[in-house]
């Protein structure tokens, strides 16, 4: 090769850059190290903003939002000076715990262990509601993101406070705050994950609140109905390991009969009584909503939910209506 030609300068196409990429090569070369910054933003970003949306909702107010957390502190007060295997609670006197003995929230009790060495009870309830709130907004975001759903990040803000009514049940020091979302984990667990990952989550479901059990249920039977209709293939491993970690949570407890006993009456047995002209009340919470409740409580969200699927029915036309973009070669 002369000189003169090696002096010559390389002739590159006009979409070429100096290295000789193309717009498309260098876009498709950085779309995984953007991909892998976005994921790692979420990955720290989330817990980060859950426990400050948390912190939010506890310290933000002069009042606990409700006396059931001082209760099931005192629970696991009674556990530390009494020994783990206690069953008796004999000062319910209006509750039919103090007749059976059973503690259908055990695990959860023991949980709230830690926060019993905090001197003033306030404080114990608003550590650890933010805990559990702030526990409850993650296991929903790491739900979705098993599921692959799009926006992760957003849908456990709009499920857990997206309304006056659902706000104040998850910053609740109640069993309620984990076994609202458990079953939500349940479903990419029974999809595809390893059979012990769901028997995990039954014990885990049962061990903290056991009388609301048919939850898990539910959502098995309706996963084996659909795969069945799809596939005319019956999923039976993940369900079975489920089921024996239900019930190895339902008997790790003190008194596991008297456990059953009050999720009984719990479930069906104040219905059945009050049909039958007894005496036993069920709690207002587990009334069903009326008009007025739906439309004060759900307003917000209803709202927030219709503009969303307006936006998006915008953007699906818009996207219809524009031209294909020519092929380059």
């Amino acid at each position: 090769m002369s000189d003169r030609e090696s002096r010559t300068p390389a002739i590159r196409s006009p979409q070429e850059d100096e290295r000789g990429q193309t717009p498309l090569r260098a876009t498709q070369a950085q779309a995984p190290r953007a991909s892998a910054r976005r994921r790692w933003a979420e990955l720290i970003g989330f817990p980060l903003v859950a426990v400050s949306a948390a912190l939010w909702l506890h310290l933000g107010t002069a009042k606990v939002y409700d006396f059931d957390g001082l209760w099931h502190l005192a629970q696991a007060r009674a556990y530390v000076s009494r020994g783990l295997w206690y069953g008796e609670f004999p000062w319910l006197v209006a509750s039919a715990a103090g007749q059976t003995g059973g503690d259908d929230w055990y695990g959860f009790h023991l949980l709230l262990i830690p926060f019993t060495l905090i001197p003033d009870p306030e404080w114990q309830v608003r550590i650890a509601g933010i805990c559990l709130t702030a526990s409850a907004l993650l296991i929903l975001w790491w739900a979705l993101r098993l599921m692959q759903v799009q926006a992760a990040w957003l849908w456990p803000f709009l499920i857990a406070l997206g309304s006056t009514a659902a706000a104040p049940r998850y910053a609740m020091v109640r069993p309620q705050t984990l076994s609202n979302v458990l079953p939500l984990l349940a479903l990419p667990l029974l999809l595809r994950g390893a059979p012990w990952k769901a028997a995990l989550l039954g014990f885990c479901f049962t061990w903290i609140h056991f009388n609301v059990f048919w939850m898990l249920l539910v959502v098995a039977a309706a996963l084996m109905l659909v795969r069945w209709l799809t596939t005319r293939r019956l999923e039976w491993r993940r369900p079975l390991a489920m089921l024996g970690g239900m019930v190895a949570g339902w008997l790790l407890r003190p008194d596991p009969l008297g456990a059953a006993w009050l999720a009984y009456l719990q479930t069906f047995g104040a219905k059945l009584a009050k049909a039958r002209g007894g005496s036993i009340e069920a709690s207002g919470e587990m009334l069903p909503m009326g008009f007025q409740d739906v439309r004060s409580y759900l307003l917000v969200l209803v709202l927030v939910w219709s503009v969303g699927v307006l936006l998006w029915m915008v953007g699906r036309t818009w996207r219809r209506e524009q031209p294909p973009e020519p092929q380059r070669t």
